[in-house]
């Protein structure tokens, strides 16, 4: 069964059509990284930037992602026209909680909201 390379920006997944040089690698106890490309002329090429999540789907389940910290854009081989592809590379998205802080009010009861706000400043 092939893995679905699919973007989230936080809002919507785009299906990356042609990834290749797939890369993921899950680790014991640490976060896991990965790597991936997709040809410039993509779709998905818009949102293939730091910060937004690469998520790898297996008959329609979640089987792993990555948090893309970066992003290249690489020309191959400038001498045969081979185009462009963008490089994405990252860490596991466990990742978002390694400098995580809680916020939120803390009454005097027993009970309490809490969330948690990532290292990009997004609170979840």
């Amino acid at each position: 069964m092939a893995l679905v390379v699919k973007i989230w920006d936080g809002s919507t997944e785009t299906t990356v059509a042609n990834p290749f040089g797939l890369n993921y690698r899950e680790q014991l106890n640490d976060v896991p990284t990965g790597q991936v490309s997709l040809p410039y002329d993509d779709t998905a090429v818009a949102k293939a930037v730091a910060g937004n999540d690469v998520r790898l789907y297996e008959a329609a389940t979640l089987v792993g992602g990555f948090v893309i910290n970066e992003a290249r854009t690489v020309l191959v081989d400038p001498d045969e026209e081979g185009g462009k592809v963008r490089s994405l590379q990252g860490v596991g998205i466990a990742s978002k909680l390694t400098r995580a802080t809680v916020a939120g009010e803390f009454p005097t009861s027993r009970t309490r909201t809490v969330g948690i706000m990532s290292n990009d400043g997004r609170l979840t």
